[in-house]
């Protein structure tokens, strides 16, 4: 365990214009709960809790391409109950009043930093977040999703001639009442031909149980592109395997399942699943956005820490 740092000037201060901050956001975590965060099981990446973690908190597995020295692998803001373990070269990042139970492990030279600026990016991300999904939910669909009528069966998600769409996104609508738990599998056609995929789901409860066929479930392009945007749901269960990040900013979320993309919500609990990246890495504002400035962080800022450059994350997936 390495000794914790304090620091008296704000810890992670947002250096970038509301939409571009977008992109800073859902690249730089793999798990975001605004709320209280219950796990035993890994995420494979970084994450940020804005209430209490429960159980032992693992970070960083296999996330190279995600946390490098001086990047944040784990933030909290509340209390951590049950210690923590980086596997990465990231640092932890605590508010001043946090309490810690157990042993904060941190990976090789990483440290622990407390500051109380991480308030401030909690209040950042939670208005983001929210306004992002619902953003995503005022899209318009082009593309659609063809569901079998009668007793549970496929759902074919058919992206269209997008050529005219902003920024080549293909959107999804999948409406109230759809009944996503009895969807047996779920393929995409054509998914290759948008820069990005967003799929809103309007349910209120959701219990993702759908099997997803074809390459997209091992295709890494396709998993870091796609979004489900649960804009209304209040309970979000992810019972199997899915491709792509989940967005549900008012939604306890369990992930009952390994999640193969990052995870958003209002609370997670990790029931009986990892949290797999790739973290989601377009840029899925409707209008066009110019890279940063070199002067410019995207996400997290941290005095005598650097994170890493979209423009730097870019070239290495590339």
């Amino acid at each position: 365990m390495r000794p914790i740092v304090r620091l008296a000037a704000p810890l992670l201060v947002f250096l970038l214009s509301s939409s571009q901050l977008h992109a800073a956001l859902f690249n730089q975590f793999t798990m975001v709960s605004l709320g209280d965060y219950n796990s035993n099981i890994e995420i494979e990446g970084s994450g940020f809790v804005g209430g209490n973690t429960t159980g032992s908190v693992i970070v960083g597995t296999n996330s190279d391409s995600f946390i490098q020295a001086g990047d944040v692998s784990l933030a909290v803001v509340g209390d951590i109950q049950s210690g923590a373990t980086d596997n990465s070269v990231g640092n932890f990042v605590i508010n001043d009043t946090t309490n810690v139970s157990g042993a904060l492990q941190n990976g090789p030279g990483g440290s622990t930093i407390t500051n109380a600026g991480i308030e401030q990016t909690l209040a950042t991300l939670t208005r983001e977040l929210n306004s992002t999904s619902q953003s995503l939910a005022g899209m318009t669909a082009n593309s659609s999703a063809s569901f079998t009528a009668g007793p549970p069966g496929p759902v074919i998600f058919d992206v269209f001639s997008i050529s005219t769409a902003p920024d080549g996104i293909a959107v999804f609508e999948i409406p109230a009442g759809a009944r996503v738990d009895q969807i047996q599998s779920i393929q995409f056609n054509n998914a290759a031909a948008a820069s990005a995929i967003v799929i809103n789901v309007a349910d209120t409860t959701v219990d993702f149980t759908a099997n997803v066929v074809g390459s997209e479930l091992n295709d890494e392009a396709f998993k870091a592109k796609t979004i489900w945007n649960y804009y209304n749901a209040t309970d979000v269960r992810l019972a199997t395997s899915v491709p792509g990040a989940t967005l549900a900013p008012l939604a306890d979320v369990d992930v009952a399942a390994s999640t193969e993309g990052a995870v958003f919500a209002a609370t997670v609990t990790q029931s009986g699943g990892e949290i797999h990246g790739p973290n989601f890495d377009p840029n899925i504002t409707p209008t066009a956005v110019p890279e940063p400035s070199s002067t410019l962080l995207l996400g997290l800022a941290i005095s005598g820490f650097c994170g890493v450059s979209y423009r730097r994350r870019r070239k290495q997936r590339s």
